[in-house]
């Protein structure tokens, strides 16, 4: 029986991630909660493949500052370089948090500049997965390139 019930609960989560009907001309607000300002100093590691084709790891001490607008926008710097293109959107569902899969919230787009004097790359996608967490965001920034994601840095924001 708890099997049964158990299946009927991830289909259910299944399907209802499907979209059938239209989607909507209104955007989904993000919660209060997370829209602001958002800062912390966080050591950071950027990934580069050298000449050879090995990958080389630099690092630094940077200031993360981004603020998240009501509708899923977020500006910023991450020491030198600036967040671009990309929106928030919501993560999971009531199933993926029942069961802490995943986090509830994503960020995926860009980097913009150096983020620091080493930093070879001007340009880096990103994807940032995060939760609200006792008053802090919380998550990893990823540094993306094809399928293959490099934490650059596990971080905790607090709200300015």
């Amino acid at each position: 029986m708890k099997a049964r019930v158990l299946a009927f609960l991830i289909s259910l989560s299944i399907f209802s991630s499907i979209q059938i009907l239209p989607v909507s001309a209104e955007t989904k607000l993000l919660p209060a909660t997370i829209t602001g300002t958002w800062l912390s100093t966080q050591l950071l590691t950027v990934r580069f493949e050298d000449e050879k084709g090995t990958y080389t790891f630099v690092s630094d001490t940077v200031l993360i500052r981004i603020t998240i607008e009501a509708n899923g926008t977020v500006t910023g710097t991450c020491g030198g370089a600036t967040f671009s293109v990309g929106k928030i959107r919501e993560n999971r569902n009531w199933f993926g948090s029942l069961f802490d899969l995943g986090t509830d919230y994503v960020f995926e787009g860009q980097l913009t500049g150096k983020i620091f004097d080493m930093d070879p790359l001007p340009e880096k996608k990103i994807k940032v997965p995060f939760n609200l967490k006792e008053g802090y965001l919380q998550g990893t920034l990823f540094q993306k390139k094809g399928w293959d994601g490099n934490p650059m840095v596990n971080f905790k924001l607090g709200k300015r």
